[in-house]
């Protein structure tokens, strides 16, 4: 969300699935290609700590819960 208002656009939520949600992000319709990219940037940002923290919970713990298996 942070970065679609970065670069003009809205994020929205499309739906709640397992083990992650899907969404939908609009841009302008004169976005530059720098806008582009640092909106893709955002996600995979996201996913980057999302798997940090899978990463070190299997370290920390020697093992995972039952919901990050599906990451």
């Amino acid at each position: 969300m942070l970065r679609a208002n970065q670069v003009g656009g809205d994020f929205y939520f499309v739906k709640f699935v397992f083990p992650g949600i899907i969404g939908d992000m609009d841009l302008p319709e004169d976005a530059t290609i720098e806008k582009h990219s640092l909106a893709l940037i955002g996600g995979l940002e996201a996913n980057y700590l999302t798997l940090r923290d899978v990463n070190f919970d299997f370290y920390m713990y020697e093992g995972l819960y039952n919901d990050e298996y599906g990451i």
